[in-house]
Parts: C-alpha cells; structure tokens; sequence
C-alpha cells in the first residue's frame, strides 16, 4: 500500500492534533456556563456587539453603494472605539467573540456563545502544541506538551472566560510556530506576517514577541530569517490597522496614542489595582518583586514544573540532536 493510500499516513501529523484539538473545545464549551462572570466580559460583549453591528451595515450600505456611510469618523469611532479605558485592546479576539456569539446564540446562552470563541482558540493552542512537538521529537513527546498545556489550571480556567489572555498566548505560540518555519519556506513566512499581524491586533504585549525571537534566529539562523523579517515589518503593520478600523483615520497618530497608552498603563493611578497577597490587600506597584516567581511556583502542578527544569537543563546534552 501507498503512502497516500495507507490511513495511518493521513492521521498520525494531521488528524491527531485536531481530534484532541476539538475534544479540549468541546470539553471547556460544556463547563464555560459554570464559570462565574468575569470584571471585563460585560465591556468586551458590548465592544462585540457593536463590532459585529459595524461589520453588518458596513456590508449593507457597500451592496447599496453608500459604503462612505459607514466609514465616518464618527461612525467608526462609536463602533470601534468605545470606553477605551474599559475596553483598551485592538478588537480581534472580540470580533471573533462576536461571531461565536451570532453564530451559536440561537441554540445556546448567549454568554456562553460568547465564550465559545475562546475554547476555540484554547483547542487550537493544545492542538498547535501537539503537532509541533511530535513533529520536533515524536508523538508521546506531542501528547505530554500538549497535555501539559492542557492541565494547567490557571490556563484551563482562562480558557472559560471571553477575555483576550488565551487567544493572545495561542496567537504566541503561532507566531512562534510560524517564524520557525519560515526559516526553511517563505509561505510559512508570509503566513507569519499575518499571525503576528492578529496577535498585535489582540492585545499590546505581541509587540515583544519578535524580541527574543530575533535574537535566537541572529545567534543560530542568520542566514535564514530575512523572510521572517520582511514579512514582520511589511505585512503584519497591514493586517493589524486591516483589523482595527479606527485607525483607519489618522493612523500614526492614533496607533502612537496606543502605544503610549498601553505602555505607561502599569504606571497611572486609575490602573494600579489592588492585589490580595500574602494575607494583606496590595497595590500592584506595592507587590514584591519575587511575586511572579511565587505564583508561577504555586499555580503550575509540580510534575510540570520539574519536567520543565529537567527539560531545560537537558538542552545542554541535547543540543547536537535538535535543530532548536
């Protein structure tokens, strides 16, 4: 039997992967009504609605030919920029929210619909793990990252919630995934520049993401990137204004306003909130410095955690064997 004729061919690198992608989906679609509702979700479902609204009339008046109805400034504005200091990140994973929320309300809560979107974000985040480490190593080394992923708790519980955490931590990990393959194919490179482009386009701190990035393809692949960074620099820019129409008007400018926004938030009064920890209420800027430590210690299961620093070190010994 062929290789393209034998089934095992087809579902071990492709069907795998989505079968445990899809099973993590419908696994926390079924709990996300048990979850309680979180500060952000009732901005981030309005901010939704009034996306999804835009996006809807926006088609209409463009089949009647009155599309400059629809991009107005003002019209824009009240769409796409509502309570910026409630709802202060770029809008793609609320435009994804939104059409969960269309598409699957009239059979189910629609605040659960609205969740949906991030099951499916957290399902493609386990399945992406999966591929790429079975790939990289072999299948059981896939199943256990992935599994990894999947147990842990503070991630799991995220992944109920319409926020913009998991779909920003997916959208990481695509870009990551991406920009590694994009040192042996250009495709992958261009398909990089529009991963990064909606990870910018979900939440400020994908802006860090081609940090460390680039300084491991300078040490290790220097002669290998340059497509990953033409695509970075030329295409991603295009895809994240493509998804934020207001900066469809004024576009330096404003896009300037949000990146000083988003940097000097840890910095404002309104934004310094305060934090139960160590028995006592703190203000953000009061938290000790080990507190990142501390709750990645507590919040990530032992087991994990040790395989973790095992892995880690082991990259030493490893390295003739790996090509990352």
């Amino acid at each position: 039997m062929s290789r393209l004729a034998d089934p095992r061919a087809w579902f071990r690198p492709w069907m795998a992967p989505w079968i445990l992608g899809a099973a993590v989906f419908l696994l926390v679609a079924s709990t996300a009504s048990q979850y309680g509702l979180t500060w952000d979700e009732p901005q981030y479902f309005h901010a939704s609605d009034l996306h999804l609204q835009w996006l809807n009339d926006l088609w209409k008046n463009l089949l009647k030919g009155e599309v400059q109805k629809s991009l107005q400034p003002d019209v824009i504005g009240a769409a796409w920029h509502w309570q910026p200091y409630l709802v202060p990140h770029p809008p793609f994973s609320r435009i994804v929210s939104g059409l969960t929320g269309v598409i699957f309300s009239p059979v189910m809560d629609k605040f659960v619909a609205y969740r949906l979107s991030t099951a499916l974000f957290f399902g493609l985040l386990v399945a992406v793990m999966y591929l790429w480490m079975a790939a990289l190593f072999d299948c059981l080394s896939g199943l256990f990252a992935a599994l990894a992923l999947l147990l842990l708790p503070n991630l799991f519980g995220y992944s109920h919630f319409a926020l913009t955490d998991v779909p920003l931590t997916t959208l990481w990990l695509l870009t990551v995934y991406c920009f590694y393959k994009g040192l042996t194919g250009w495709k992958w490179s261009l398909i990089l520049g529009v991963v990064w482009g909606l990870a910018l386009a979900t939440k400020f701190p994908a802006f860090l993401i081609p940090i460390p990035l680039l300084l491991w393809a300078h040490l290790f692949r220097r002669r290998f990137y340059h497509n990953n960074v033409f695509s970075m620099v030329f295409v991603s820019p295009l895809v994240l204004v493509a998804c934020q129409p207001y900066w469809w008007h004024r576009t330096l400018p404003r896009l300037a306003e949000f990146l000083y926004d988003s940097t000097s938030r840890g910095f404002r009064p309104e934004t310094d909130f305060p934090i139960f920890f160590n028995n006592q209420v703190l203000a953000t800027s009061e938290l000790p410095r080990y507190y990142p430590f501390f709750m990645t210690a507590v919040t990530i299961p032992e087991t994990i955690l040790g395989f973790s620093l095992i892995g880690l070190i082991a990259i030493f010994w490893t390295k003739p064997q790996r090509d990352v």
